[in-house]
């Protein structure tokens, strides 16, 4: 127990939940639900203080508005992020999301755009549900909701037609089965 929430007046605990460290607002038997906020890195439930615990309740914090929308910051299940409309762009590990101001959650946000629209190499007017992509190993096809790897020695998947990616697609060898986990003695 950490203390008591200044506004509720409910007790506010550290523990240990489902996803990891946490702190609560309330509890489990009260009329009305606890509230939860995940600790961050570098904070250890033996020794976050009441005014940590308070501060990771402010989230999400809303910086200002871009494009006339709110941008957010907040902590989630894979970390950090910052949040414009449907889009969640993680904020990199040496920046704090306590600190991050709006001029900086900007670039995050325009940088994430220019990533995601360079990602298209091709589209097919054949069929629309088939496109040659730029992933985070290099170009792949996507044809409904499977990939395909592209042959190694290919030089410009610009210029595949679309015959040429079915045939890559019929022609691609099964996925191998991975050898089980060793048992640890």
């Amino acid at each position: 127990v950490l203390g008591e929430d200044p506004k509720s007046g409910k007790v506010i605990k550290a523990r240990i939940g489902r996803f990891g460290p946490m702190v609560q607002i309330g509890e489990q038997d009260d009329e009305e639900k606890p509230r939860f906020a995940s600790l961050t890195k570098g904070q250890n439930i033996d020794s976050i203080t009441l005014e940590e615990a308070l501060d990771l309740f402010k989230m999400p914090r809303v910086l200002g508005q871009f494009e006339e929308k709110d941008v957010k910051a907040n902590i989630g299940r894979f970390g950090p992020y910052v949040q414009h409309l449907k889009m969640f762009v993680s904020i990199p590990k040496e920046e704090d999301v306590m600190t991050i101001e709006l001029p900086r959650a900007i670039e995050l946000i325009e940088a994430k755009r220019i990533i995601d629209a360079n990602r298209l190499i091709k589209e097919f007017e054949e069929d629309e549900n088939t496109q040659i992509l730029n992933g985070r190993w290099g170009p792949y096809i996507k044809s409904n909701k499977k990939n395909f790897k592209l042959p190694k020695d290919l030089e410009d998947p610009k210029k595949l037609t679309y015959e040429e990616v079915k045939h890559i697609m019929e022609n691609q060898p099964a996925k191998g089965k991975r050898a089980p986990a060793k048992k640890k003695k």
